[in-house]
Order: structure tokens, then sequence, then C-alpha cells
């Protein structure tokens, strides 16, 4: 990580062009939330990508939502590999948002080495070298709820008046 090289500043919601998405689809609720909160982007003009992680080693058909990778991705350390994920970790999306409520070590990974020139996500001692932006909530919060944190803080990070 100390060869993570990536410039990192913040930026106002308005100017930001390109998010990317990294959440835990294991739950299909989750799914739902995340695509929701992603075409909510859309339509604000926003290009966003998604990458889900599932925490199987079942075959899944790439959605027309998200694209995913699992377990069979992962090495012995659990650092997870393949195309998507590379393509993931090396895109230069303006903000990177971490919509997962539960540590996993493989998002927090992706998001650590991310060229994201902002990376946001919950706050999770020990793992604040993930996220430049981190949004302290309840333990037993919803998924729901803190995609709407998020929502709220980035809208209003930078805000031009």
């Amino acid at each position: 990580m100390k060869k993570n090289k990536a410039e990192r500043y913040s930026m106002s919601f308005a100017k930001a062009k390109r998010i990317g998405i990294l959440f835990d689809a294991t739950n299909p609720d989750n799914a739902a939330i995340v695509n929701s909160y992603k075409e909510s982007l859309k339509g604000k003009g926003k290009q966003v990508e998604v990458l889900a992680y599932i925490n199987d080693k079942e075959d899944h058909d790439q959605s027309a939502y998200f694209k995913y990778f699992n377990k069979k991705q992962l090495t012995w350390s659990l650092e997870p590999k393949g195309g998507n994920v590379e393509q993931f970790i090396n895109a230069p999306f303006d903000i990177l948002l971490g919509l997962h409520i539960e540590s996993v070590q493989p998002l927090e990974y992706i998001a650590a080495l991310s060229k994201a020139h902002l990376r946001v996500g919950q706050y999770r001692e020990g793992k604040e070298y993930c996220y430049d932006l981190i949004i302290d909530t309840p333990k037993d919060d919803s998924l729901k709820n803190f995609v709407g944190q998020v929502d709220y803080y980035i809208k209003n990070l930078n805000k031009e008046n």
C-alpha cells in the first residue's frame, strides 16, 4: 500500500463525474439498495461503476447492474484478484463509495489501493487507511440508512454556494 501513489483530494459532488461503488452483495437486499442509489446518481449525470463481493464460491452471472467477485478470486491472504478487481482498483474515480456496513476485508483492500481521488466509507477502528472521509454510524445501522448518510455528506462536501 505504501507504493500506492494516488492523488487524493476532496471534491464537490457537483464537479464529480465518475463514481465507484463497492458493496457486499452476499445479502440480495443490499443489491437492490445499491442499485437504487446507483440509478439516483446516474439521474444526476454521474458515471457510476459498481463492484460487488459475494461471500461464496458459486458461479454467478455478471448482472446488468454490477460486476462482482467472490471467494474464488481471493488469495490465501484474502487479497482479491482478477480482471474486475484490477480494473476497479485502477479506475480514476472522482469519488469511491464503500457501501458496506460490516467489515469485509476484500472490499477494504480494494478501497485502500483504489486510485480514486476521494474514498468514502464507514468508520472501523484500525481501518482508517481505507477511506479519506469516514462516517461513524451506529453499529446496528442499516445499509439503507448508511447510504443516506453517505449521500448527505458527499453532496455537502466542498459545496459551492
